[in-house]
């Protein structure tokens, strides 16, 4: 069963290192325009990638650019993260400066804090579960098992069998292919 849930409510996600940060409700469409942030990024230095090659300094494979495929998943993973922590992240508690003191929000901020090496997956992952259960199966609802063994009662009639007539049978004139 799919229970519709629509939070509007933005909600605390709790991060390594003892920082928490409230975020807004995550929707398809918010989720949508965070890949696209990053299909855009590739898109531009795949642009620089087809100059440099026009330049005569076509990119090597093996390093940080656009014709390797790591490279490639990690900066669509990280243009999320920025997209995300730019317009999704609201406020935090436990970020702080080299001397101790609270760092204020600030749209850059929030991007360094969802950008940072350690704390990039987990803010994903925290992010993307707030989505997951409403979105895809209903809170409250629990997961589905991939190895269920029980069929489903039936909710509906069946549906009335149909004789589907066979097809007449053809000549051999009919079937021959022309040469």
């Amino acid at each position: 069963m799919f229970r519709l849930t629509a939070s509007t409510e933005p909600r605390w996600l709790e991060l390594p290192h003892g920082v928490r940060i409230r975020v807004r409700p995550l929707s398809g469409v918010f989720l949508v325009t965070a890949r696209n942030a990053g299909e855009i990024a590739l898109q531009e230095e795949a642009k620089q990638a087809g100059e440099a090659a026009r330049a005569g300094a076509p990119l090597d494979p093996r390093d940080l650019n656009v014709l390797n495929t790591d490279f490639v998943a990690a900066r669509l993973e990280w243009a999320k993260a920025e997209h995300l922590g730019r317009h999704g992240i609201l406020a935090w508690e436990g970020v702080v400066d080299e001397a101790g003191a609270p760092v204020p929000y600030t749209h850059d901020n929030a991007v360094a804090i969802a950008t940072d090496p350690s704390l990039m997956r987990p803010f994903l992952e925290a992010y993307f579960a707030t989505l997951t259960p409403a979105f895809f199966e209903g809170e409250g609802s629990g997961r589905s098992s991939d190895t269920a063994t029980e069929e489903a009662p039936a909710t509906a009639e069946a549906a009335p069998a149909e004789t589907i007539p066979e097809p007449e049978p053809q000549s051999a004139a009919e079937t021959a292919q022309p040469e």
